[in-house]
Parts: structure tokens; sequence; C-alpha cells
């Protein structure tokens, strides 16, 4: 069987099916790693609506890819916001992150996802994201905010009434 009929194969499998894993593909074709590979990016680069999922497989999704790359912009403003936050809070609960940057619980689950994946932050017992990553610097004050707490306008209110922000001994006039 010559590639291109194992990629056209994979695209029926993963249209019919929705998603499909790496190693559904692995057995279902006799791939070696280096074949997987080849496979996946083929895939990915021609088809927009397939994404990697986690890196456990791949997922066909019936969005346009305009819709598509505003999502991804979104995740990307989101996960920048989220970060940021994270980092000059320390630690912040989950109500404060669908309440403040307005997540819903898809998007809240990919950012989390992703913040723990990439080791940044860990989940506290179901009941929010605490940093692990490089600590808050005097470099990064909370200047550094303020474009995304203008992108999220109820980030800043909620950061000002947040119990964690009464933690903290006074931090800036951003946030009086």
């Amino acid at each position: 069987m010559t590639f291109e009929e194992i990629l056209d194969q994979a695209m029926a499998m993963l249209q019919r099916r929705g998603r499909v894993t790496y190693q559904t593909l692995k057995l279902q074709f006799q791939l070696d790693e280096e074949h997987l590979e080849a496979l996946k990016d083929a895939i990915l680069y021609t088809s927009p609506q397939v994404h990697n999922d986690a890196g456990r497989g791949l997922v066909w999704t019936h969005t346009s890819p305009a819709v598509a790359a505003e999502a991804a912009g979104r995740f990307d403003a989101v996960l920048a916001a989220v970060t940021a936050l994270l980092r000059w809070e320390g630690r912040v609960t989950y109500r404060l992150l669908t309440l403040a940057c307005g997540l819903d619980a898809a998007l809240l689950e990919a950012v989390c996802r992703e913040l723990t994946f990439t080791q940044l932050a860990y989940d506290a017992h179901g009941e929010g994201l605490v940093w692990t990553g490089e600590p808050f610097t005097a470099h990064c004050t909370p200047c550094h905010l303020l474009p995304i707490c203008q992108r999220f306008p109820t980030l800043l209110d909620s950061l000002r009434h947040s119990p964690l922000h009464r933690q903290h001994t006074p931090l800036h006039p951003l946030w009086h």
C-alpha cells in the first residue's frame, strides 16, 4: 500500500469516526514511528479541520478554517491572560477564571490542560490552579497585565475583589 493510499484511508477513518488515536493508526496501517510522524504531519498540514488531541490522537472538527483560526486566537489570548494572572497571584480559583475571563467549561479545561501539560501549574484538588513555573520577578509588574485586563474587562475588577488579592501586601496602583 502506498503512502497516499494510507493517507486517504486514514482521512476516511478520521472523518467517519471523528477521532482516531495514534496507536490505532499504527496498528491499522502497520506503521513504524517514522511513518506515523509523516502521516500525522501530512494530515495536520493538509486538513485545517483536524487537530492534535493532546498528543493522543487526531480529532476531526466540523468548523471552517476561519472559525478554527478565530478560536485558536481566542485560546492564545485566554492562555496568555490566565498565565499572567496565575504567575502574578500564584494560585487562582476556577471560579475566578470563569468569571473574570468569561471562560466556558471547554475553554477552561483546555487552558488548564495546557498549563498542567507544560508543567507551569498544577490542579489544587479541583479548586483551582497553582503556579509552578518561573517565579515572579521584578521586571514583570502588574502593568504587564494591563493589556490583558483591557481585553477581559471583568478581570481587573475580579482581581481587586479576589480573596487572593487581599492576602497580598500592597502591590501596585493598578490593583487599587
